[in-house]
């Protein structure tokens, strides 16, 4: 066939388009090749030479894209499921929401089946969460417990010995009255006991350690006589305790006990807040009708007052007074509780309730119940006036009643920061779970890439085996076809 000839052949291939210019240029110059060719082979065209398929420029461009993947390539590069046969490499708008839609499909899928695969991708995050909550939580509340254990220990430790500072200094009180019954034992003619009275008591209130009594005084046959100090408690001169409806119960009470008994805190007759604290005295070998040098006997008191067996009879009271207000903050200082961060509420029984002693003495207890122990009606004395919402008590025995000072930390028992380390507990378990979760999916997906990528290699080298052996066999028959 004349080389000139080789204008009219239409391509076969898309090598033909590629040795277009080749055929041109070699229209152009002088021939150089014999007059006529040999027929091509079945599924090659004229141009196919060693220029048109170059075995090394092959070999280049398969080593060069040979991270290819298979049909999931467009979820590992997206750009490339972008391209259109007409080579603009732009997509419509709908075709770019369809592929992201499709794109988001397949995600979806990859993610589920790579975690029903891969059962550590979540079961080692739960894991981490469980733990990571159970050590944090466990951690939280035990601390909480030993902060609120410590609370209590201190409340109670601190109301232990305001209680105790209360009953010794009710006991230093309650001194002079019993040193007073042994010299009215030995002297009990009132005129001349008075005589020698407001030196006698005066001496003993010097001597004991009580700092809140505002007076000692002598009661013969139950009515007020003498009074150390009087300044102040002129009004109550002359005053009749047993013909007193506001005392004569405790009056008869402290008779019938032949005890010591404490009455109070009330307002008094002198206009402040008292606590007296009454000692009945009795002396044997009396008539019955024997006055102690007064004017008349004991008001309605025959059946309690003499005791015809052993000739015993009421002589009267030694009583001190206890001024409330000095003893509570001057001299117990019970407001040093609020300084220590704690809320209190001192209260007693009603008056009468016989606790079974003389004497002033204290015990614990952490019962929040709203009455006293003996099971009456609380009064008031100090502090809140509204009931503490889940104190710790301390019970003061005094003689015939109970008081009791409940304590609480001003804070509350359950420490404020309790319930945000639970939820920063919680918050971090999930976090740290969540990164975790994360790094092992990371890592699981980029497993399957790599092994989709060597799959992907592993067809394109395949591929390109192929393709060399076949342009071998196609070069090695053009070589005979030239020959």
């Amino acid at each position: 066939m004349p080389v000139n000839g080789t204008r009219g052949l239409e391509p076969s291939s898309p090598c033909d388009v590629h040795c277009g210019d080749d055929h041109r240029s070699t229209e152009a110059g002088p021939s150089t090749q014999p007059a006529q060719l040999p027929p091509a082979p079945r599924g090659l065209t004229s141009c196919g030479t060693v220029e048109a398929v170059d075995c090394d420029h092959l070999r280049n461009m398969v080593e060069a894209n040979s991270i290819a993947s298979r049909s999931s390539s467009h979820r590992l590069f997206p750009a490339l499921s972008r391209r259109t046969a007409n080579g603009t490499g732009l997509v419509s708008r709908s075709n770019a929401v369809h592929a992201a839609e499709l794109h988001k499909g397949v995600r979806r899928e990859e993610l589920r089946h790579l975690l029903r695969e891969e059962k550590k991708v979540w079961a080692l995050p739960l894991l981490v969460l469980l733990v990571c909550i159970a050590l944090g939580l466990w951690g939280v509340f035990a601390s909480s417990a030993q902060e609120r254990s410590q609370r209590h220990k201190n409340a109670l430790n601190r109301a232990t010995d305001k209680a105790q500072t209360i009953a010794s200094e009710l006991r230093a009180s309650y001194l002079p009255v019993k040193v007073m019954q042994s010299f009215v034992t030995r002297s009990p003619y009132f005129p001349s006991l008075n005589a020698t009275f407001p030196s006698l008591a005066s001496e003993l209130l010097s001597l004991t350690a009580a700092g809140a009594i505002a007076n000692m005084q002598l009661a013969p046959l139950g009515v007020v006589a003498a009074i150390q100090p009087p300044q102040g408690s002129e009004s109550a001169l002359g005053h009749d305790i047993l013909a007193d409806p506001a005392n004569r119960d405790m009056a008869l009470r402290a008779i019938a006990s032949h005890n010591l008994t404490l009455a109070g805190p009330y307002m008094l007759r002198q206009g402040f807040m008292g606590a007296p604290a009454r000692y009945p005295i009795f002396l044997r070998d009396v008539d019955e009708n024997e006055t102690f040098g007064l004017s008349r006997d004991a008001t309605n008191c025959s059946s309690l007052c003499y005791d015809a067996g052993t000739r015993t009879k009421f002589w009267g009271f030694a009583t001190v007074l206890i001024d409330w207000d000095r003893f509570i903050n001057q001299v117990v200082r019970i407001g040093e509780l609020s300084s220590q961060g704690l809320k209190y509420r001192l209260t007693r029984g009603t008056d009468g309730v016989d606790t079974g002693g003389s004497g002033s003495s204290v015990s614990t207890s952490d019962v929040s119940s709203g009455s006293s122990g003996s099971g009456m009606e609380a009064v008031w004395l100090a502090g809140s006036k509204e009931a503490l919402h889940d104190p710790v008590h301390v019970y003061i025995s005094v003689p015939n009643n109970e008081w009791r000072l409940g304590v609480e930390d001003a804070r509350g028992w359950v420490p404020a920061w309790k319930w945000p380390l639970v939820a920063m507990v919680v918050v971090m378990g999930c976090v740290l779970a969540a990164l975790v979760g994360h790094a092992l999916l990371g890592r699981a997906q980029q497993r399957q890439l790599l092994l989709e990528v060597m799959a992907a290699n592993g067809n394109l080298e395949d591929a390109a085996s192929v393709l060399l052996r076949e342009k071998e066999r196609v070069e090695a028959l053009l070589q005979r076809q030239y020959d």
